[in-house]
């Protein structure tokens, strides 16, 4: 899954709110994305 925004806060959030329900692991930054 890609998250994207501009503000490094709601990047964030969004994690937070997916890691109470799921179990995930960060990787870093996007180098190349596949435009299906």
């Amino acid at each position: 899954m890609l998250i994207a925004s501009r503000q490094k806060a709601v990047i964030a959030s969004v994690k937070a709110g997916i890691a109470e329900k799921f179990r995930i692991k960060d990787l870093g930054r996007a180098r190349f994305v596949l435009g299906i």
